[in-house]
């Protein structure tokens, strides 16, 4: 058994084709939809669907704040009231597609039962700006929608702060690390994930007040726990972007003239894909998947 977990906060029909695709006798789906959109939108679309759940309590994901963290960390707290037995934990957004057939995908997580997938580095890293990242949780970061007269100034008062070299610290001597904020967590990281979030809300705390922690939390928390859980993740996350020609701070919208490299990579997924701007990608993915079942 495979767990799917998807965070959502648009297209309801891209997300009903990316659980029909993935939906075999060995997955259960558990959808994160974000806070700010009505379920309505999507519930009617899985009411057939006895291994599709929608995680409660929601969080309002905005880019760049605690909320996208919130929702992993909700959907963690949720899975585990609801699955005792399961391999791996596969985390997608709601404009990912697979690339590979559900047996390969099946086939792959059992070659792999002791190992998790993701991304991760040390920081700083100079792929990560000139602080290489380490501004993301050295400064106060207070993030909501629309900014009070006060909260702008406090912030103010922060970003002066930093400049002064006043720097916050990670509790209990972290080592700090980042990377990608998508992942393949086998149970025993997944597990030692969930007994850390209950047992260390001091440290999750800290994060409430980063920049893009949702890309430093798991990396941090895994890379810290000590060889056995630390030298079972491969740095790769087993998911194809395109970062070659970004959409402002997101990767590319991948369209049909991408079809070439999707076919050849051996990621298991890729995003994003938007049916807005180019349905047939995903048409051509799923006739590929079809003709190349078992």
């Amino acid at each position: 058994m495979k767990i799917y977990l998807i965070i959502a906060h648009k297209s309801p029909q891209h997300v009903k084709r990316l659980v029909v695709a993935l939906n075999d006798d060995t997955s259960m789906f558990f959808i994160h939809l974000d806070k700010r959109v009505t379920l309505d939108l999507f519930k009617p679309l899985f009411k057939d669907c006895i291994n599709v759940e929608f995680v409660e309590p929601r969080a309002q994901s905005i880019w760049g704040g605690f909320g996208i963290l919130e929702a992993h960390i909700n959907s963690y707290l949720f899975i585990k009231k609801r699955v005792e037995h399961f391999s791996h934990v596969i985390l997608l957004s709601g404009q990912d597609f697979p690339l590979k057939t559900n047996d390969y995908i099946n086939t792959f997580l059992q070659n792999h039962l002791e190992h998790s997938f993701i991304e991760y580095f040390p920081l700083p890293n100079a792929g990560w700006g000139p602080f290489g990242g380490m501004e993301r949780y050295q400064k106060f970061h207070l993030q909501f929608t629309r900014l009070p007269v006060f909260v702008k100034r406090l912030q103010r008062v922060f970003n002066f702060a930093y400049k002064l070299k006043w720097y916050r610290k990670i509790p209990k001597g972290m080592k700090p690390f980042g990377g990608s904020d998508w992942y393949i967590l086998n149970k025993k990281a997944f597990d030692y994930m969930v007994d850390f979030i209950v047992k260390n809300k001091r440290i999750v705390s800290f994060f409430k007040f980063g920049f893009h922690p949702y890309e430093l939390f798991f990396q941090t928390v895994l890379l810290n726990a000590g060889d056995e859980i630390a030298s079972s993740l491969i740095n790769d996350n087993k998911k194809y972007t395109n970062w070659s020609k970004p959409a402002g701070p997101y990767p590319a919208i991948l369209l049909k003239e991408d079809l070439p490299l999707l076919l050849n990579t051996d990621k298991l997924f890729a995003r994003k894909f938007d049916l807005d701007i180019d349905y047939q990608v995903v048409d051509e993915l799923e006739q590929n998947l079809q003709q190349n079942k078992s």
